[in-house]
């Protein structure tokens, strides 16, 4: 074991862990943007949901028992991603392990994240952090030299999680029904000045000042409600969701001005919609259809546009721009297969009218009709001539893409679908080549 190089055993344990972590088919496409499945911006600090974390951490723990010269390099591995329950006793029980007299109060340096997460659920009650307890907070930051990412997921609309002791971060994701008031966004530029990633879902105050990122790569607010973002400057952005709400001209119009002003270097935009009322959080067939052509000028806002992520809401509405010049990736995100053709048409792919699109996801909502199979969802886009030219990419969660390849040029495409002969000849000859 002597012989073998620390980063050689490292790896070893890393891999062995791998089946551990459910497949995570998105984050190929997402392009660092889902909030669960994906990398930060472009190669940065690699992210998991903590459920997922947890038999890992575990494993790297047991790791620890096997020998000597094992333990130490398991320990950093498992220190450099800490899950921990956002209570008191929780977090006084980590503070203390960090100070522990054998590791020279030096653990601490390895860890690179920490998510604060929900207690399981089916446990009632138990204490919350609060004010008080900022302190505590703040020591395991300062224990924490090397901390680059902070995650917070909360399930209680009452509870705000204390923030002063949140500082000097690179990535800050927080997840919470609770509402944070508008001047601790303010303040973010100022604590964490190299910041890179923001995310944020939560309910905030309306903004009235300026704010200027001047690191900031990603960023992504859900407020659920009608939100300006036009106060907001980061001229590095790389990925982008914007959320266009119930207000939907009006929010077009904001989305669009910002576009302008931030996404010059724009590789990634996302485009959700918020919904009318919490009584349709699970359907998302309330949300209100946006014009296609609104869609269009958001992309053309963005010069260097490479992938757009999309959700199938939309009204069919006449193009007035050329097509874009970069854009190649189109993600419809929640498409179901029964009108998988009638949202594609809306496209006109094989025209190149939107944007010269080399590749379709289609991310498949789990919650598909239980009379259509995953085998004739593939066959029904494999069989659309919408999509002959086009690499097609099935997702569904927790499962492995499906890739489909182009099998004909978009000018023989186009013709297929108003050539009966010509669709049977390429329809005959994508068969037998994905039979091969």
């Amino acid at each position: 074991m002597d012989k073998l190089p620390y980063e050689l055993i490292r790896e070893i344990l890393v891999l062995s862990n791998q089946p551990l972590v459910p497949s995570e088919p998105h984050n190929e496409f997402y392009h660092g943007l889902h909030a669960h499945v994906t990398d930060y911006g472009l190669g940065g600090v690699p992210r998991r949901e903590y459920d997922i974390l947890r038999p890992v951490q575990r494993q790297f723990a047991t790791y620890r028992l096997i020998c000597k010269d094992i333990s130490p390099i398991a320990l950093k591995l498992l220190l450099q991603d800490v899950v921990l329950c956002a209570t008191p006793a929780c977090l006084t029980s980590f503070s203390a392990f960090l100070q522990t007299k054998r590791y020279r109060g030096q653990l601490g340096a390895y860890t690179r994240r920490i998510l604060l997460v929900p207690l399981p659920v089916g446990i009632d009650y138990t204490p919350i952090l609060d004010y008080s307890h900022v302190p505590l907070l703040r020591t395991i930051r300062t224990l924490c030299p090397n901390l680059e990412a902070i995650e917070i997921f909360n399930r209680n609309k009452d509870f705000e999680m204390p923030t002063g002791w949140l500082t000097g971060l690179k990535h800050l994701v927080i997840v919470s029904p609770s509402s944070y008031r508008s001047s601790y966004l303010q303040s973010i530029p100022h604590s964490h000045p190299l910041l890179e990633t923001l995310i944020i879902s939560a309910d905030i105050g309306a903004i009235n000042s300026p704010i200027h990122f001047s690191h900031l790569k990603r960023l992504e607010i859900d407020t659920g409600n009608a939100f300006n973002l036009n106060f907001i400057t980061a001229p590095r952005l790389e990925a982008c969701t914007l959320t266009i709400s119930h207000l939907l001209e009006s929010s077009l119009t904001d989305a669009h001005a910002f576009l302008k002003s931030n996404g010059r270097g724009l590789r990634f935009l996302r485009i959700m919609q918020a919904l009318t009322t919490e009584d349709h959080y699970e359907d998302m067939r309330y949300l209100d259809p946006i014009p296609l052509n609104r869609i269009h000028d958001l992309a053309h806002a963005c010069p260097r546009l490479e992938i757009i992520h999309v959700l199938p809401f939309y009204t069919g509405a006449p193009l007035h721009r050329e097509p874009h010049p970069t854009l190649t990736t189109l993600i419809l995100d929640r498409a179901y297969a029964w009108n998988l053709s009638s949202v594609i048409g809306y496209w006109k792919i094989n025209e190149n009218q939107f944007a010269k699109f080399d590749t379709v996801v289609f991310a498949l909502g789990a919650g598909q009709n239980p009379w259509t199979t995953d085998a004739e969802i593939k066959q029904s886009i494999e069989e659309d001539p919408q999509l002959f030219a086009v690499t097609s990419i099935i997702t569904k969660p927790h499962c492995l893409p499906v890739v489909i390849p182009p099998c004909a040029s978009k000018e023989l495409a186009a013709k297929c679908v108003h050539d009966p002969p010509a669709l049977a000849e390429v329809s005959a000859h994508r068969s037998s080549t994905l039979g091969t």
